[in-house]
C-alpha cells in the first residue's frame, strides 16, 4: 500500500494551463482555416443588370438596360460595353447613343433604366452586355454582366 507521500498526481494549476494552451492553439487553427475559406466565398454584386433588345427601322438596335442598385448607399453607373456576335465592342466611347447620358447616380436600393440605340449589321446579334458601376462611398468599381437578350 502506498502512503500519501508516494502518491503523485498532476497539479490542478498544470491541468488548467494545459487546457488553456490547447484552447489557444485550437482558436488559431480555426481562424487560419476560416481565413483560407474566405477566398472561396462569392462576392455580392453592387448591382444587377438586365436587358432586352428590339430592332427598329434602318437596322437600328434598341437596348433597354435596367440597372438595380443592391447596396444601402448610392452607386454611379460609369460605363457599359456591348459585345456583338461579330466581335465588335460598343461603348459610349464608340459614339453609341445612351439616354440618360452617363455617369448617372442610382439611389440606394433602386433602379435606373437606360436606352441604348445603335446601327447593327443584319444577322449580327448581341452576345454580351456589361455595365461598370462604382460604390459612391468606397470608390470600389465592379463590372456587372447583364442578363437577358431578345
Amino acid at each position: 500500500m502506498k502512503t500519501k507521500k508516494t502518491m503523485r498526481g498532476v497539479s490542478e494549476i498544470v491541468v488548467v494551463l494545459a487546457l488553456i494552451l490547447v484552447a489557444v492553439v485550437a482558436v488559431f487553427a480555426v481562424r487560419g482555416w476560416l481565413a483560407s475559406q474566405q477566398s472561396r466565398l462569392t462576392n455580392v454584386d453592387m448591382a444587377t443588370a438586365s436587358y432586352t433588345v428590339s430592332f427598329g427601322q434602318n437596322n437600328m438596335a434598341i437596348v433597354s438596360l435596367l440597372v438595380r442598385n443592391n447596396l444601402p448607399n448610392p452607386i454611379q453607373v460609369l460605363g457599359y460595353n456591348i459585345t456583338l456576335s461579330d466581335g465588335t465592342v460598343l461603348s459610349q466611347a464608340s459614339g453609341v447613343n445612351i439616354t440618360p447620358s452617363i455617369p448617372v447616380q442610382v439611389s440606394a436600393k433602386s433602379d435606373a433604366t437606360f436606352t441604348i440605340t445603335f446601327s447593327v449589321t443584319p444577322g449580327v446579334a448581341i452576345r454580351d452586355v456589361k455595365v461598370l458601376v462604382q460604390d459612391a462611398s468606397s470608390g470600389q468599381q465592379q463590372w456587372i454582366t447583364a442578363i437577358g437578350g431578345g
